[in-house]
């Protein structure tokens, strides 16, 4: 029987911390599952090994039965190119590589050169220039 879901959501959470208040108001709709949701959510990011990261994105599913699935995708890209850009907000072609090469498996595409082109429209929307163009 396929699964009936009430709700897909994609949202942005912290990691290895406890969950800010803005973000327990971002997961009211799992009812009273958010307590058990964080502590899930905790675990699979020390089981990933990405607690150094700050935000990552999150899909979440809310089953009809009330039961949720969610799955962690990966840094924001946006976090990234501004980690790289610092205050001089600007990046070099490498380091705009670099984040390609991190964010490749959540993109919508597998060749590199793509991934770079999608990276730099967002650092472009970011305010951050790219050495050389």
């Amino acid at each position: 029987m396929q699964k009936k879901y009430l709700r897909k959501d994609s949202i942005e959470l912290s990691c290895g911390s406890q969950a800010k208040p803005e973000e327990r108001r971002k997961l009211t709709y799992l009812r009273g599952k958010a307590g058990s949701f964080l502590l899930e959510f905790s675990n699979k990011v020390k089981e990933k090994e990405i607690e150094g990261w700050k935000t990552v994105n999150v899909k979440v599913k809310v089953l009809s039965n009330g039961n949720y699935e969610f799955d962690v995708k990966g840094r924001i890209t946006s976090d990234l190119i501004k980690r790289a850009a610092g205050e001089k907000k600007i990046i070099s072609q490498e380091e705009l590589k670099k984040i390609a090469e991190i964010q490749l498996p959540y993109l919508n595409t597998e060749d590199l050169e793509k991934a770079q082109k999608t990276i730099a429209g967002t650092a472009k929307s970011a305010g951050i220039k790219i050495e050389g163009q």
